[in-house]
């Protein structure tokens, strides 16, 4: 069965609703299905908070260490003594992202996926949200759903709702960076219904040129969202829970860009060398992880120089953000003492 529906997003944002079966080997059922705990208040005077905030790094460290069931234990644990307010509240929204992650890793798996990493400008940039049952059970997510209205007889219709997201990013010369973004809320028109393994698909087009269709420089799109199904079965079981896209960025550069990916890092010292300020954002884009602490350095003794002209010292900066993923403020003196940090920590 196949169903197609279209919309603008201001980026020209098309997606195409299909659902396709597909065989993965069959994954075990976690062992309880978690519903969110009501939040409540309450004040514990003449608490050593110590214990509270010791129990809250402890889960935080299994959640690092993917340890869920041990660091929803131990919120759980915790919760018993009687939290004050405040670490109430902080361990409750902890233990509600811990039971969503451990939908995420054992019921349903939902992401981005695009067709490729790197784009010219004017190209569509192809992809697909993929939301996959990683489970050993069938997994059906109704459309709709009839929800009872607190203090009245009547009964309201709740539906599976995604949110789809589009953030834009361009860097520009003269640390220019132009942000944007888009979303839409799409109502799921059918049930989803999958079977182990099984993967519903929304196909993506965005049209890369839809926001500033001249400009000669690099930009970013990073696609994500959130279903927002009215209910989860699985099996006999059912929950509700908010299903998180994992993002993926879509890297867009000028037309005929290819010959810059060779060899970038030397590509960066000769644009460093000419001051080719409309290059040097580009190249940095282009870098090879293997050659990020390299340029890091050529670029900070490069923005340090007697002489540096602003222009070249504002667009060294936007290639710092790019290779750094850093967004503080645009002063050499900031990027300075970033660097100073950065270096003691690598140094230790």
């Amino acid at each position: 069965m196949k169903r197609g529906l279209t919309f603008l997003v201001g980026l020209l944002f098309y997606w195409g609703l299909s659902a396709c079966q597909q065989t993965d080997p069959q994954r075990t059922l976690p062992s309880a299905i978690y519903i969110p705990r009501e939040s409540r208040d309450q004040d514990v005077p003449n608490v050593d908070e110590t214990l509270f905030a010791e129990a809250y790094e402890a889960a935080q460290d299994c959640r690092g260490r993917s340890e869920i069931e041990r660091a929803l234990k131990i919120i759980q644990d915790t919760l018993q003594l009687g939290a004050p307010r405040d670490w109430h509240g902080r361990f409750i929204r902890l233990e509600g992202e811990l039971k969503r992650e451990s939908v995420q890793r054992t019921i349903l798996d939902a992401f981005v996926l695009l067709s490729r990493e790197r784009f010219s400008l004017g190209e569509m940039i192809e992809g697909e949200i993929v939301i996959q049952n990683i489970s050993g059970q069938t997994v059906v997510i109704p459309a709709t759903r009839s929800t009872s209205i607190v203090g009245q007889t009547s009964s309201a219709e709740a539906k599976s709702v995604l949110h789809a997201t589009v953030a834009f990013t361009e860097y520009r010369p003269f640390d220019m960076v132009i942000r944007n973004s888009q979303d839409r809320m799409i109502i799921i028109d059918n049930d989803i219904n999958l079977k182990p393994g099984g993967v519903f698909r929304v196909p993506i087009s965005i049209d890369s040129r839809a926001l500033d269709p001249s400009s000669p420089t690099y930009r970013t799109y990073e696609l994500g969202g959130t279903l927002h199904p009215t209910i989860v079965r699985v099996g006999e079981a059912t929950f509700t829970s908010r299903i998180a896209l994992r993002p993926v960025t879509a890297h867009v550069f000028p037309r005929n860009y290819e010959h810059l990916a060779e060899a970038p890092l030397e590509r960066l010292k000769d644009a460093l060398r000419r001051s080719a300020l409309t290059h040097l954002p580009i190249v940095a884009a282009l870098l090879r992880k293997d050659d990020a602490n390299e340029a890091r350095s050529l670029l900070f003794a490069a923005m340090n120089e007697v002489g540096c002209a602003e222009p070249l010292r504002q667009t060294i900066i936007t290639c710092l953000r790019i290779i750094t993923g850093e967004r503080f403020g645009g002063t050499p003196t900031e990027w300075n003492n970033w660097y100073r940090t950065l270096d003691k920590k690598e140094s230790s």
